[in-house]
């Protein structure tokens, strides 16, 4: 009947809505993961980047104060940027968070559309 014809076609564009959702999905998660590798990869050059200054600064601290001033700024500065890329990277994951939470609330907010659809369809047919 046309009704049955109605339910059907509003069961596939549910499903169709709910496989986009799902591919819009996976698609930002990965996008993010990508943009995260690449934070902890900047985070990790930074962390050596302080390692080998730290390293240098204490075998010429002695006899080598002026360089020692100028070694401590560069120091500083990566602390500095190690910090945003930190900060940076929390937010991104706090973002990340709140991105897979909105995601898995609207795929089950689908899933119980299509719930209903099915259900639906199944009372009119039996």
């Amino acid at each position: 009947s046309a009704s049955s014809a109605f339910w059907k076609a509003e069961l596939r564009k549910v499903q169709r809505d709910t496989g986009e959702l799902q591919q819009d999905y996976e698609t930002e998660i990965l996008l993010l993961k990508a943009e995260n590798d690449a934070l902890q990869e900047k985070f990790e050059d930074s962390e050596r980047r302080i390692v080998d200054l730290q390293s240098h600064l204490h075998g010429q601290a002695s006899d080598l104060n002026g360089e020692l001033e100028h070694q401590t700024e560069q120091l500083e500065a990566a602390v500095k940027e190690l910090e945003e890329y930190r900060h940076s990277a929390e937010e991104q994951l706090r973002d990340l968070k709140n991105r897979l939470e909105h995601a898995r609330k609207e795929s089950q907010a689908a899933k119980r559309e299509r719930d209903v659809v099915v259900e639906e369809i199944k009372q009119f047919e039996g």
